[in-house]
């Protein structure tokens, strides 16, 4: 895939998360989409599917007011784009403010570095798991760290 075209995939990919418009999910989500939060303390489950992945948007829209994600800049970097993000939302329950910058690596396409013979130079630990990194991670090659993004 062309590195430009990668910027406008995770662009896509973050407009449908800021806007919550699940008309587009079609074409923004594999019908296979698969978030594994199985590992984490609170309500541990396994949502596949586009109808369960809105569950877990929902829950953490129910958690904050005014819960918003913005894009800061995209970078190209190849194969990844590097996505600067700023997450604010006030605590439902607390009525506390909140922001955070976040940094994603955004990899599209194969991910060579999760190739064993690289098993001694690095360890990959990834918050979400795509079709070219569940192999590593099943095989104890990767890890997956879960998240609860509320």
């Amino acid at each position: 895939m062309m590195s430009q075209e990668n910027v406008e995939v995770v662009r896509r990919c973050l407009e449908f998360w800021a806007n919550r418009d699940w008309s587009v999910a079609p074409e923004s989500l594999d019908p296979s989409v698969e978030f594994d939060l199985s590992r984490r303390v609170f309500n541990p489950a396994v949502y596949r599917g586009i109808a369960e992945v809105e569950q877990v948007v929902s829950g953490a829209d129910a958690a904050w007011d005014n819960f918003r994600v913005t894009t800061d800049d995209l970078i190209d970097a190849g194969d990844r784009v590097l996505a600067a993000l700023t997450i604010k939302g006030k605590g439902r329950e607390s009525g506390i403010d909140v922001s955070m910058q976040v940094f994603q690596v955004w990899t599209l396409g194969v991910a060579p570095y999760t190739h064993e013979k690289f098993k001694r130079n690095f360890r990959h630990n990834s918050f979400f798991i795509g079709r070219h990194t569940r192999e590593a991670v099943n095989r104890g090659l990767a890890d997956y760290t879960p998240i609860f993004l509320s």
